[in-house]
């Protein structure tokens, strides 16, 4: 496979994650851990399987060339086609192999910064429930960060609901006088 159509694959299947070993020459085959094999001929079974979600990645990186102008409708139509019926990821690299990566997404603001609290309390569950495994401490602390917002929250709501209807306190809740300034005082 081309240095190119690697590339490529690479940042349109994971832009986070760079390359981590030098990029084959063309049409050398790699096996699973990384060396090539000796014949030159790629083991059965070599090749990585793409996914619906890789081949939606890959045809909207098309489509959005087309609107820059870089395809032509016909030959988008003739790469959809060959996308959706590729099986394989290197496949797909080939597909985009000529077209420059796409931008990065601009930042999300507030949403990923919930996306990635949420993200993080579902690890938090998992270790807490088993299904990661974690040392002791390891658990203790994600029972911390799980039940430690809920405290504070309930203490909240607790101190609220105590100064709204505690019936001993005098006045309005909070503390806040009955009338300010000249008037009829309200009767109590």
């Amino acid at each position: 496979m081309p240095a190119r159509t690697e590339e490529a694959l690479v940042t349109l299947l994971d832009p986070a994650v760079p390359p981590t070993r030098e990029s084959p020459q063309a049409g050398e085959p790699i096996t699973p851990t990384g060396d090539r094999p000796p014949d030159g001929t790629p083991p059965a079974g070599l090749r990585l399987r793409c996914s619906d979600t890789e081949r939606e990645r890959t045809a909207t990186v098309l489509q959005a060339a087309v609107g820059d102008g870089r395809l032509t409708v016909d030959e988008l139509e003739e790469r959809l086609d060959r996308t959706y019926r590729a099986r394989y990821r290197d496949e797909l690299a080939a597909e985009v192999a000529d077209l420059p990566t796409p931008d990065p997404e601009p930042s999300r603001g507030w949403a990923g910064v919930a996306e990635a609290a949420f993200a993080q309390l579902r690890t938090e569950a998992a270790i807490l429930s088993g299904f990661v495994p974690a040392d002791p401490r390891r658990r203790l602390l994600a029972l911390l960060i799980l039940v430690g917002p809920v405290l504070v929250l309930c203490a909240g709501a607790a101190l609220a609901l105590h100064g709204l209807l505690d019936p001993s306190s005098p006045g309005p809740p909070f503390g806040h006088g009955r009338f300010h300034g000249p008037g009829p005082a309200f009767p109590g």
